[in-house]
């Protein structure tokens, strides 16, 4: 309906504060970083909404990580992204194995769920 197109393309500083969002239910850590299980309690009128996801956080050098939010029960392709370790791999004690070891901070809050990344060198939100 025109109604409900309407309410798809307001952003959602406009909604209320009660308007049904994600929350990390789970945080289970990896070798190289955290994957955490993402629930919306509540439908909304968005047609075909996909009430968990899953969030992968991974620290792949002391320069880049990784962000990946996927709904976990569907099997999508996923584009692949080339970076220069493709090209000329670094050793394993170039990799990065600990947050500890990057130039970035990794920021997640729980509830509402969303992600902050800041340079640790500058202090600038990125």
């Amino acid at each position: 309906s025109k109604t409900q197109n309407y309410f798809l393309d307001v952003p959602y500083c406009y909604y209320p504060k009660s308007f049904p969002s994600y929350e990390v239910v789970t945080n289970r850590q990896l070798k190289d970083g955290n994957v955490y299980t993402l629930l919306k309690q509540n439908e909304t009128f968005r047609p075909n909404e996909i009430l968990k996801l899953e969030a992968r956080v991974v620290y792949e050098t002391a320069y880049r990580a990784r962000v990946q939010i996927i709904d976990p029960n569907e099997d999508r392709y996923n584009v692949p992204i080339l970076t220069n370790d493709d090209y000329a791999p670094k050793s394993k004690d170039q990799r990065t194995k600990e947050a500890d070891d990057t130039d970035y901070q990794i920021f997640i809050n729980d509830s509402p769920f969303y992600i902050q990344v800041f340079r640790k060198s500058t202090g600038k939100l990125l």
